[in-house]
């Protein structure tokens, strides 16, 4: 199977199209089952370099463990909760977002170094070349599970200075003054970032899940 299709022709009907999406699910599932079979041989070499000498306890009352799930299990789960987040993301994209990705394409056909801006991206742009930004003082990222986190705090932050805030905290919604809170929970990482900036001064007021 072809991992780059970018010079291969469209499948000429559904039938063939649902062959191709077949081998890429099969083409993903194998891969994820080749890295774990490498982490278990990893796993069972350091274990047997350490010897555990101390006796086991064993309680007679203790409940029964529930049942592990298979390899199989795990890996169609995981690459079902990777498709569903990219459905999502696609879905998420609103007119400006589809704009600027058809203009950057038609730019690209002139001048390779030509992109377009929405809002947001000149924004963004803007932040960089000036190296100013109003904010609470956060490194964003987007986790597997959908959740807006923080993967750092900027030292004397707003953020920082609060002591309400750390490493990992993921948020769920995201209010700005007297607003009513939105909830950012597999929302797109640009989109939340946008609701949680402000002009200096703004009061943000954010709905988190402490970190373990």
């Amino acid at each position: 199977m072809p991992i780059s299709r970018r010079e291969e022709p469209y499948p000429k009907d559904l039938t063939e199209a649902k062959q191709l999406w077949r081998q890429r699910v099969r083409y993903e599932y194998l891969q994820e089952k080749l890295a774990r079979i490498g982490t278990k041989s990893n796993n069972v070499a350091k274990a047997d370099s350490k010897a555990d000498l101390k006796p086991k306890e064993t309680n007679s009352d203790t409940a029964a463990p529930e049942k592990k799930k298979t390899d199989a299990e795990e890996i169609v789960e995981l690459l079902t909760r990777r498709y569903n987040r990219t459905l999502h993301y696609f879905k998420e994209l609103d007119a400006d977002d589809v704009l600027e990705r058809y203009l950057t394409s038609l730019a690209h056909v002139y001048d390779p170094h030509s992109d377009y801006m929405n809002k947001i991206g000149a924004d963004n742009f803007a932040i960089g070349m000036n190296l100013a930004l109003f904010g609470i003082g956060a490194e964003l990222f987007q986790s597997e599970d959908g959740y807006c986190t923080i993967r750092r705090l900027t030292p004397n932050g707003p953020a920082e200075k609060s002591k309400k805030l750390k490493p990992n905290d993921r948020i769920v919604a995201v209010a700005q003054g007297e607003a009513q809170c939105v909830d950012v929970v597999d929302m797109n990482l640009n989109k939340a970032v946008q609701l949680i900036r402000g002009p200096k001064g703004t009061e943000v007021r954010l709905t988190i899940i402490p970190a373990a």
